[in-house]
């Protein structure tokens, strides 16, 4: 029994960070209906931020969690600014798939050149309390997994406020609605746009640096990330910070108690399973609205 819940534990640590990765890109989705396939890359950098801090300065990698933030921020407005809103712009589609190439393309890009810059060689953080953990009856919890699922908590929330309580919330929701109309209100329709793909990259940034303490970096780490991204988006329901918290720690649980139970090959299918049977049956996901 001691074993289930040791696995149960792990699962909901390893899915609240799952939940902040896919945050930003449900922000995204659901105030541009449009998928960003660089995604993954954009949670690399903010890795590597955290490994470049650490091995220059040597002080604790969490520390450097804001920094990673504002980096990822003035990136996430740069590529919507030069790349995507100019797209936009130029069609009249909802979703355009001008966009879908676009970030695909950027995603390439990206890998390709922190290959050549940094090696695929997979690299770790060490921190004095890398090897510690906590106690609580017969289960062990490692520090640094508690200490990024706690911080992954409060990223979520920062977030999910700022959609619901700020004016800036608002213009995204009542831009995610309906474009025409909330261009007839006076809201700037790209500036919007650029600070929701700023935000939704900056909230990727915090969760890369949440997990390069617990997991190796490499330049091609996004790739492990990106798709589950996408089914805790959909699980969730596209577009719903909250939702992807919830189906964040479905996944996690699922594939901690899943290995522990099975192969760990049939947990991960276990996942795809789940994923197309929600499109199958229920498509919104389990929060999910047609709306913000």
């Amino acid at each position: 029994m001691d074993i289930i819940l040791q696995a149960l534990v792990s699962g909901i640590l390893m899915g609240a960070i799952y939940g902040a990765i896919a945050a930003g890109l449900a922000l995204i989705y659901g105030v541009m209906r449009i998928i960003n396939f660089a995604h993954g890359e954009l949670l690399m950098i903010g890795m590597f931020i955290v490994y470049g801090g650490w091995q220059m300065v040597g002080i604790d990698p969490y520390l450097y969690i804001v920094p990673a933030g504002i980096i990822l921020f003035g990136v996430g407005y740069g590529i919507q600014k030069g790349l995507i809103n100019p797209a936009i712009q130029k069609t009249t589609e909802r979703e355009p798939l001008s966009i879908l190439l676009i970030t695909a393309g950027l995603s390439m890009i990206l890998i390709n050149v922190g290959i050549l810059l940094l090696s695929d060689y997979p690299k770790m953080l060490q921190t004095p309390y890398s090897l510690e953990t906590l106690k609580a009856g017969g289960i062990r919890i490692s520090v640094s997994r508690f200490i990024s699922f706690t911080l992954s908590l409060v990223t979520i929330a920062v977030l999910y406020l700022i959609l619901a309580k700020t004016e800036l919330g608002r213009q995204m929701r009542a831009t995610s609605q309906d474009r025409a109309a909330a261009r007839l209100m006076g809201i700037d329709e790209p500036k919007i746009y650029s600070l929701s793909f700023a935000i939704g990259a900056a909230v990727t940034g915090v969760a890369g640096a949440l997990l390069a303490p617990i997991f190796f970096i490499k330049p091609s780490v996004g790739h492990v990330y990106v798709m589950k991204s996408f089914i805790i988006v959909v699980l969730g329901g596209m577009g719903s910070v909250p939702g992807a918290l919830i189906a964040g720690l479905m996944v996690g649980i699922i594939e901690s108690v899943g290995s522990l139970l099975m192969n760990p090959v049939y947990a991960e299918a276990m996942v795809f399973f789940l994923f197309i049977l929600f499109l199958l049956i229920r498509p919104s996901g389990l929060l999910g609205k047609e709306r913000m």
